[in-house]
């Protein structure tokens, strides 16, 4: 079969047919044989290192621990701020107030703030609020920084913006929802 080869094909071209058929034959070695056994290794070299990193003196796991539970009293707290405490009139008219310092702000017109029927999601009850504000496009989503960060648990469900009655100004709607913890 060789002589047969040698007889019909050109030299260079029976050898880049050669080389191609052993380059293939290592990469599906690579592919089929040595990728799986070099991945878990590479992932038992980190456990190992990660391991020796904890046994070092001066580890301390009850430090840890604590670090731990810190960090767990600091998300409690942020789940049971001093507005969830707040009676829903009072935390709607609070959302209203802040909603509208805000728009006086970024020199948004607050158009309209319709609080919407409350829902409970598992250990939530979800307080929707529907907004429809007016402004420039920027400010607009100025407006909205601030809010997010103002109302932290509050979440952006649904939006549009529309052209306002001026060339400049922008209409926008949305739904902001908040979320409190269930007592």
């Amino acid at each position: 079969m060789i002589a047969y080869l040698q007889q019909y094909l050109l030299p260079r071209t029976l050898l880049l047919v050669l080389v191609s058929t052993w380059l293939l034959t290592f990469i599906a070695a690579y592919l089929y044989v040595l990728k799986h056994p070099l991945k878990i290794y590479s992932a038992q070299k980190d456990t190992l290192t990660l391991l020796e990193r904890r046994a070092t003196p001066g580890y301390s796991l009850k430090e840890e621990i604590t670090a731990e539970k810190k960090q767990i009293a600091f998300y409690k707290a942020q789940l049971n701020q001093t507005d969830s405490k707040l009676p829903t009139n009072l935390l709607v008219a609070k959302v209203i107030g802040k909603l509208d310092f805000l728009a006086k702000q970024h020199s948004i017109q607050l158009i309209s703030v319709e609080p919407r029927k409350t829902d409970r999601i598992l250990l939530f009850d979800e307080m929707p609020f529907q907004i429809r504000i007016q402004g420039s496009y920027f400010e607009l989503f100025r407006w909205l920084r601030g809010v997010e960060e103002t109302l932290k648990p509050m979440v952006i469900k649904r939006f549009e913006i529309n052209r306002g009655k001026a060339e400049d100004l922008r209409q926008m709607s949305l739904t902001l929802v908040s979320y409190r913890l269930q007592h």
